[in-house]
């Protein structure tokens, strides 16, 4: 292990195939890059940390294509735009992967054309407008992302989108448990996450335009149909009139602060 926490790092340099770490915690310094052959991981990797930092990049310095999973690595609140050497970058394997209050533009396909076997993903705090078809299921030779369906989590919150691709549906993830785009720009609620039979939270809170208005007004009709459906988060937005009978199944319906919403509870 090497624990360097908040000890005010400015450079790292390259440990070398040689040294091999099982943990790797470097938060709260001043980081701005990560060398590519800064080390060599065990096969037990619990957690990389190289949170708080001033990273442009995601280093190039793991492979998808490891047979040793590491449990999560976290990059949240550094200055990330994008990856190092897309045309290259070999994708991380490890289960969890934040990118959390980052300044990414565009959604990190590359991680998914490198067939990272990722099962919980959090992109909140960036500045995505727009995810294309494909930038999940596909991957980088032009086939099919064999490791796709192992979604089960994403985290879209806090960011600029108004529409999503087809990838969000049961053909593309079909194992989707948890999925929350609040603080967005949705006017309509996407049905594609909806489609997939495994869902079981959804969060659309606080949809808004440039001008910060809100702008969802629709109940997506038929969501009490979602058949693993336990939670869902729609509050501070502009919904009136719910057309459908609130179901038992639902053990979390969350309408706060909609301002003129009527809804019948009676079951």
């Amino acid at each position: 292990m090497i624990d360097c926490i908040g000890c005010g790092v400015n450079k790292v340099h390259p440990f070398g195939e040689d040294i091999v770490l099982a943990q790797v915690l470097l938060s709260d310094n001043n980081i701005e890059e990560i060398p590519e052959n800064f080390c060599r991981f065990s096969n037990d990797v619990e957690t990389l940390s190289f949170s708080n930092n001033k990273l442009k990049l995601i280093p190039n310095i793991f492979d998808a294509a490891s047979v040793h999973v590491m449990g999560s690595v976290d990059f949240s609140g550094n200055e990330i735009t994008g990856v190092a050497d897309p045309e290259n970058f070999k994708g991380i394997n490890a289960g969890t992967v934040t990118l959390a209050n980052n300044r990414m533009e565009k959604f990190p396909k590359e991680l998914f054309r490198a067939e990272s076997p990722i099962s919980t993903l959090n992109l909140a705090g960036n500045v995505i407008s727009k995810i294309d078809e494909g930038d999940i299921v596909n991957n980088k030779n032009g086939g099919r992302n064999k490791n796709a369906y192992l979604l089960t989590s994403i985290d879209l919150r806090f960011n600029k989108l108004s529409s999503l691709p087809d990838d969000f549906r049961a053909t593309g993830i079909p194992y989707l448990k948890g999925f929350d785009i609040s603080y967005n720009c949705f006017s309509k609620v996407p049905e594609q996450p909806l489609n997939c039979s495994e869902l079981q939270a959804f969060g659309i809170r606080h949809q808004r335009d440039e001008q910060g208005r809100r702008i969802l007004r629709d109940w997506p009709v038929g969501i009490t149909k979602c058949p693993s459906l336990l939670q869902i988060q729609i509050g501070a937005n502009d919904i009136r009139k719910v057309d459908e009978e609130m179901t038992p199944q639902l053990w979390i319906v969350e309408v706060k602060d909609n301002p003129n919403i009527t809804l019948d509870v009676t079951s």
